[in-house]
Protein backbone atom coordinates (compact mmCIF):
# COMPACT_ATOMS: atom_id res chain seq x y z
CA UNK A 1 0.00 0.00 0.00
CA UNK A 2 1.51 3.40 -0.94
CA UNK A 3 1.97 6.27 1.66
CA UNK A 4 -0.77 9.16 1.38
CA UNK A 5 2.13 11.42 2.78
CA UNK A 6 4.39 13.35 0.08
CA UNK A 7 7.66 13.50 0.60
CA UNK A 8 7.76 16.35 -0.50
CA UNK A 9 5.42 17.45 2.29
CA UNK A 10 6.62 19.42 5.45
CA UNK A 11 6.22 17.72 8.72
CA UNK A 12 5.68 19.90 11.46
CA UNK A 13 6.42 19.58 15.13
CA UNK A 14 5.15 21.43 18.34
CA UNK A 15 7.56 23.69 19.76
CA UNK A 16 7.03 25.54 22.91
CA UNK A 17 8.92 28.29 24.31
CA UNK A 18 9.08 28.73 27.71
CA UNK A 19 7.45 32.34 29.10
CA UNK A 20 9.14 34.55 30.79
CA UNK A 21 8.03 33.76 33.97
CA UNK A 22 9.35 30.19 33.69
CA UNK A 23 12.28 31.60 32.57
CA UNK A 24 12.73 34.05 35.59
CA UNK A 25 12.20 30.76 37.78
CA UNK A 26 14.85 29.01 35.97
CA UNK A 27 17.15 31.83 37.00
CA UNK A 28 16.36 31.96 40.12
CA UNK A 29 16.64 27.87 40.71
CA UNK A 30 19.85 28.20 39.20
CA UNK A 31 20.85 30.59 41.83
CA UNK A 32 19.90 28.71 44.46
CA UNK A 33 21.60 25.89 42.98
CA UNK A 34 24.69 27.41 42.69
CA UNK A 35 25.18 28.70 45.96
CA UNK A 36 24.72 25.22 47.06
CA UNK A 37 27.11 23.38 44.51
CA UNK A 38 29.92 26.01 45.54
CA UNK A 39 29.62 25.03 48.85
CA UNK A 40 29.74 21.63 48.37
CA UNK A 41 32.56 22.08 46.53
CA UNK A 42 34.28 23.88 48.64
CA UNK A 43 34.07 21.51 51.27
CA UNK A 44 35.47 18.51 49.48
CA UNK A 45 37.98 20.70 48.15
CA UNK A 46 38.97 21.96 51.68
CA UNK A 47 38.51 18.79 54.08
CA UNK A 48 38.31 15.94 51.60
CA UNK A 49 35.90 13.94 49.33
CA UNK A 50 34.34 12.26 52.44
CA UNK A 51 34.19 16.03 54.55
CA UNK A 52 33.15 14.96 57.93
CA UNK A 53 36.73 13.45 59.37
CA UNK A 54 38.33 16.50 57.85
CA UNK A 55 35.29 19.23 59.35
CA UNK A 56 35.60 17.71 62.30
CA UNK A 57 39.32 17.17 62.76
CA UNK A 58 39.71 21.20 62.00
CA UNK A 59 37.16 22.15 64.45
CA UNK A 60 38.44 20.09 67.05
CA UNK A 61 41.52 22.34 66.44
CA UNK A 62 39.94 25.63 66.94
CA UNK A 63 41.16 27.44 70.11
CA UNK A 64 37.54 28.46 71.54
CA UNK A 65 36.46 24.52 70.62
CA UNK A 66 39.12 23.18 72.89
CA UNK A 67 37.95 25.86 75.82
CA UNK A 68 34.85 24.53 76.00
CA UNK A 69 34.07 23.47 79.73
CA UNK A 70 32.02 20.46 80.68
CA UNK A 71 28.85 20.70 82.48
CA UNK A 72 26.39 18.69 83.48
CA UNK A 73 23.47 18.62 80.94
CA UNK A 74 20.92 21.02 82.45
CA UNK A 75 17.57 19.79 80.95
CA UNK A 76 17.76 16.24 79.74
CA UNK A 77 14.62 15.66 78.88
CA UNK A 78 14.81 18.46 75.83
CA UNK A 79 18.21 17.40 74.44
CA UNK A 80 16.40 14.20 74.18
CA UNK A 81 13.52 15.36 72.48
CA UNK A 82 15.24 17.86 70.27
CA UNK A 83 17.69 15.16 69.24
CA UNK A 84 15.16 12.82 68.03
CA UNK A 85 13.35 15.56 66.09
CA UNK A 86 16.63 16.24 64.23
CA UNK A 87 17.57 12.90 63.84
CA UNK A 88 13.67 12.43 62.09
CA UNK A 89 14.55 15.51 59.95
CA UNK A 90 17.37 14.68 58.37
CA UNK A 91 15.86 11.01 57.57
CA UNK A 92 13.12 12.69 55.70
CA UNK A 93 15.43 14.63 53.43
CA UNK A 94 18.02 11.61 53.21
CA UNK A 95 15.14 9.38 51.99
CA UNK A 96 14.01 12.09 48.91
CA UNK A 97 13.49 9.84 46.43
CA UNK A 98 16.12 10.69 43.75
CA UNK A 99 14.09 9.81 40.82
CA UNK A 100 11.96 12.68 41.83
CA UNK A 101 14.22 15.61 42.81
CA UNK A 102 11.36 17.70 41.62
CA UNK A 103 8.76 17.16 43.78
CA UNK A 104 10.88 16.65 46.98
CA UNK A 105 13.14 19.61 46.77
CA UNK A 106 10.60 21.45 47.57
CA UNK A 107 10.08 20.00 51.01
CA UNK A 108 14.08 19.37 51.36
CA UNK A 109 15.23 23.07 53.07
CA UNK A 110 12.69 22.77 55.59
CA UNK A 111 13.81 18.80 56.71
CA UNK A 112 17.68 21.05 56.16
CA UNK A 113 16.53 23.70 58.15
CA UNK A 114 14.97 21.55 61.32
CA UNK A 115 18.03 19.11 61.74
CA UNK A 116 20.40 21.77 62.22
CA UNK A 117 17.92 23.64 64.27
CA UNK A 118 16.72 20.98 66.45
CA UNK A 119 20.49 19.61 66.53
CA UNK A 120 21.25 23.41 68.03
CA UNK A 121 18.29 23.52 70.43
CA UNK A 122 20.04 20.20 71.59
CA UNK A 123 23.13 21.91 72.56
CA UNK A 124 21.44 24.32 73.99
CA UNK A 125 19.28 22.28 76.06
CA UNK A 126 22.37 20.96 77.27
CA UNK A 127 23.91 23.95 78.13
CA UNK A 128 21.05 26.55 79.35
CA UNK A 129 19.41 26.83 81.86
CA UNK A 130 16.92 29.07 79.89
CA UNK A 131 17.31 27.91 76.06
CA UNK A 132 16.04 29.79 73.30
CA UNK A 133 11.85 28.74 72.54
CA UNK A 134 11.62 30.16 69.11
CA UNK A 135 13.61 30.63 65.57
CA UNK A 136 14.76 34.17 66.45
CA UNK A 137 15.98 33.15 69.71
CA UNK A 138 17.80 30.06 67.94
CA UNK A 139 19.25 32.31 65.56
CA UNK A 140 20.09 34.48 67.45
CA UNK A 141 22.32 32.91 70.07
CA UNK A 142 24.33 30.87 67.62
CA UNK A 143 25.64 33.92 65.90
CA UNK A 144 26.65 35.94 69.37
CA UNK A 145 28.69 32.03 69.73
CA UNK A 146 29.89 32.12 66.32
CA UNK A 147 30.76 35.91 66.28
CA UNK A 148 32.59 35.84 70.06
CA UNK A 149 34.43 32.38 70.07
CA UNK A 150 36.07 30.23 67.62
CA UNK A 151 34.27 27.01 67.96
CA UNK A 152 33.05 26.75 64.01
CA UNK A 153 35.83 26.09 60.95
CA UNK A 154 34.78 27.61 57.50
CA UNK A 155 32.42 28.83 55.91
CA UNK A 156 30.33 28.48 59.05
CA UNK A 157 32.95 30.35 61.14
CA UNK A 158 32.13 33.60 58.09
CA UNK A 159 29.01 36.14 59.32
CA UNK A 160 28.01 39.10 57.90
CA UNK A 161 27.41 42.11 59.52
CA UNK A 162 26.49 46.04 58.60
CA UNK A 163 23.45 47.34 57.13
CA UNK A 164 24.33 46.94 53.18
CA UNK A 165 24.11 48.52 50.68
CA UNK A 166 25.13 51.83 52.81
CA UNK A 167 28.26 49.21 54.46
CA UNK A 168 28.88 45.83 55.02
CA UNK A 169 31.47 43.73 56.37
CA UNK A 170 32.03 39.94 57.06
CA UNK A 171 34.07 39.14 60.79
CA UNK A 172 36.21 35.60 60.23
CA UNK A 173 36.88 35.93 56.18
CA UNK A 174 40.51 35.15 55.51
CA UNK A 175 42.77 37.95 55.07
CA UNK A 176 43.24 36.95 51.34
CA UNK A 177 39.39 36.60 50.29
CA UNK A 178 38.16 39.17 48.82
CA UNK A 179 34.03 39.56 49.02
CA UNK A 180 34.05 42.45 46.06
CA UNK A 181 35.45 40.42 43.57
CA UNK A 182 33.29 40.42 40.44
CA UNK A 183 31.20 37.21 39.62
CA UNK A 184 28.53 36.11 37.34
CA UNK A 185 25.79 34.35 39.95
CA UNK A 186 24.51 32.35 36.96
CA UNK A 187 27.39 30.67 35.86
CA UNK A 188 28.68 27.30 37.47
CA UNK A 189 30.60 28.60 40.58
CA UNK A 190 34.78 27.69 40.92
CA UNK A 191 37.09 27.71 43.62
CA UNK A 192 38.23 31.17 42.66
CA UNK A 193 34.74 32.74 43.21
CA UNK A 194 33.95 30.61 46.40
CA UNK A 195 34.55 33.31 48.80
CA UNK A 196 32.72 35.89 46.94
CA UNK A 197 29.90 34.33 46.18
CA UNK A 198 29.34 32.96 49.53
CA UNK A 199 29.59 36.36 50.50
CA UNK A 200 27.00 37.34 48.22
CA UNK A 201 24.78 34.48 49.81
CA UNK A 202 25.21 36.21 53.31
CA UNK A 203 25.08 39.79 52.01
CA UNK A 204 21.32 38.96 50.28
CA UNK A 205 20.45 37.12 53.81
CA UNK A 206 21.71 40.02 55.61
CA UNK A 207 19.24 42.49 53.57
CA UNK A 208 16.18 39.99 54.31
CA UNK A 209 17.01 40.25 58.05
CA UNK A 210 17.19 43.40 57.80
CA UNK A 211 14.15 44.04 55.67
CA UNK A 212 11.66 42.73 58.14
CA UNK A 213 13.22 44.37 61.30
CA UNK A 214 13.02 47.96 58.92
CA UNK A 215 9.09 46.29 58.36
CA UNK A 216 8.88 46.10 62.21
CA UNK A 217 10.31 49.63 62.99
CA UNK A 218 7.64 51.69 60.33
CA UNK A 219 5.26 49.50 62.18
CA UNK A 220 5.82 51.31 65.34
CA UNK A 221 6.94 54.55 64.23
CA UNK A 222 4.06 54.52 62.42
CA UNK A 223 6.09 55.73 59.40
CA UNK A 224 6.17 54.71 55.84
CA UNK A 225 9.88 55.38 55.40
CA UNK A 226 13.39 55.62 56.92
CA UNK A 227 16.14 57.94 56.77
CA UNK A 228 19.90 56.29 56.32
CA UNK A 229 20.69 56.60 59.83
CA UNK A 230 17.65 55.09 61.45
CA UNK A 231 18.32 52.08 59.00
CA UNK A 232 21.92 51.75 60.41
CA UNK A 233 20.97 51.94 63.77
CA UNK A 234 18.57 49.27 63.39
CA UNK A 235 21.40 46.95 61.53
CA UNK A 236 23.48 47.73 64.95
CA UNK A 237 20.90 45.94 67.00
CA UNK A 238 20.47 43.04 64.67
CA UNK A 239 22.71 40.22 65.07
CA UNK A 240 25.23 38.92 62.34
CA UNK A 241 23.83 36.69 60.17
CA UNK A 242 25.47 33.23 59.94
CA UNK A 243 24.99 29.90 57.54
CA UNK A 244 22.21 29.00 60.28
CA UNK A 245 20.29 31.64 59.08
CA UNK A 246 20.67 31.44 55.11
CA UNK A 247 19.49 27.98 56.13
CA UNK A 248 16.42 29.69 58.27
CA UNK A 249 15.94 32.09 54.96
CA UNK A 250 15.84 29.10 52.42
CA UNK A 251 13.16 27.40 54.32
CA UNK A 252 11.14 30.25 53.97
CA UNK A 253 11.32 30.61 50.47
CA UNK A 254 10.72 27.09 50.18
CA UNK A 255 7.55 26.75 52.29
CA UNK A 256 5.94 30.44 51.73
CA UNK A 257 7.85 33.15 50.00
CA UNK A 258 9.00 31.59 46.49
CA UNK A 259 6.86 27.70 46.37
CA UNK A 260 7.35 28.42 42.19
CA UNK A 261 10.55 28.51 41.87
CA UNK A 262 11.27 25.38 44.09
CA UNK A 263 8.13 23.31 42.91
CA UNK A 264 8.02 24.73 39.20
CA UNK A 265 11.02 25.47 37.62
CA UNK A 266 10.94 23.48 34.11
CA UNK A 267 14.75 22.54 34.86
CA UNK A 268 16.35 18.79 34.17
CA UNK A 269 16.59 16.09 37.08
CA UNK A 270 20.84 16.66 37.05
CA UNK A 271 19.70 20.13 38.04
CA UNK A 272 17.49 19.13 40.74
CA UNK A 273 20.45 16.99 42.14
CA UNK A 274 23.00 19.12 42.56
CA UNK A 275 20.78 21.57 44.37
CA UNK A 276 19.97 18.34 46.71
CA UNK A 277 23.73 17.05 47.57
CA UNK A 278 24.89 20.14 48.14
CA UNK A 279 21.80 20.92 50.51
CA UNK A 280 22.81 17.22 51.98
CA UNK A 281 26.81 17.80 52.14
CA UNK A 282 25.85 20.71 54.01
CA UNK A 283 23.68 19.75 56.22
CA UNK A 284 24.94 16.89 57.35
CA UNK A 285 28.40 18.42 57.97
CA UNK A 286 26.31 20.90 60.16
CA UNK A 287 24.67 18.85 62.24
CA UNK A 288 28.10 16.63 62.93
CA UNK A 289 29.54 20.31 64.28
CA UNK A 290 26.80 21.05 66.34
CA UNK A 291 26.52 17.63 68.00
CA UNK A 292 30.53 18.10 68.16
CA UNK A 293 29.61 20.76 70.25
CA UNK A 294 26.79 19.28 72.42
CA UNK A 295 29.12 16.11 73.46
CA UNK A 296 32.34 18.37 74.29
CA UNK A 297 29.75 20.57 76.60
CA UNK A 298 27.77 18.10 77.94
CA UNK A 299 29.47 14.29 77.58
CA UNK A 300 28.78 11.83 75.47
CA UNK A 301 26.64 9.53 77.24
CA UNK A 302 23.02 10.89 76.57
CA UNK A 303 23.96 11.59 73.43
CA UNK A 304 24.71 7.81 73.07
CA UNK A 305 21.67 6.46 75.09
CA UNK A 306 19.24 8.81 73.09
CA UNK A 307 21.12 7.52 69.67
CA UNK A 308 20.32 3.55 71.02
CA UNK A 309 16.96 4.84 71.96
CA UNK A 310 16.14 5.97 68.53
CA UNK A 311 17.54 2.67 66.90
CA UNK A 312 15.67 0.41 69.13
CA UNK A 313 12.34 2.52 68.40
CA UNK A 314 12.54 2.95 64.63
CA UNK A 315 11.88 0.04 62.30
CA UNK A 316 15.18 -1.10 59.85
CA UNK A 317 15.50 -1.18 56.66
CA UNK A 318 17.87 -2.85 54.01
CA UNK A 319 19.74 -1.09 53.35
CA UNK A 320 19.14 1.28 56.81
CA UNK A 321 18.76 4.83 55.67
CA UNK A 322 19.74 5.51 60.01
CA UNK A 323 23.49 4.51 58.60
CA UNK A 324 24.72 8.00 58.65
CA UNK A 325 23.58 8.28 62.53
CA UNK A 326 26.28 4.98 62.99
CA UNK A 327 28.95 6.79 60.86
CA UNK A 328 28.82 10.18 63.07
CA UNK A 329 28.24 8.45 66.75
CA UNK A 330 31.56 6.64 65.54
CA UNK A 331 33.68 9.69 64.52
CA UNK A 332 32.22 11.82 67.41
CA UNK A 333 32.57 8.94 70.21
CA UNK A 334 34.82 6.13 68.54
CA UNK A 335 31.63 3.80 69.43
Amino acid sequence: MKSTLSSTEPISFPLRLPTRQEEERQRRFKVLRNYLMGLDAFLRATYGEDILPGVLTAQRQLHGFTRIQRKPVVNPDAVRRALTLSWAAELQLRLAPRSQLCYSNAWAPVHSYYAICMALNAWFGASFLNPPTDHAGTLNTISAKTTHTSILPLPWAVTCAGCPPFDCNYPGLPTDANPDQTFQLLANPSPSDFWPRYCKLLKKTREFQLDRAYRDWKQRQHRHKMHKAEKQEVALGQPAVTAFHYLYRLRLRANYRDVETMLMSSVDNEWHARFYNGLLALTDASCLLVESLLIRSSGSQIYLSTMDDFFSQTPTFDPDPRSFLVLRRRLLTNK
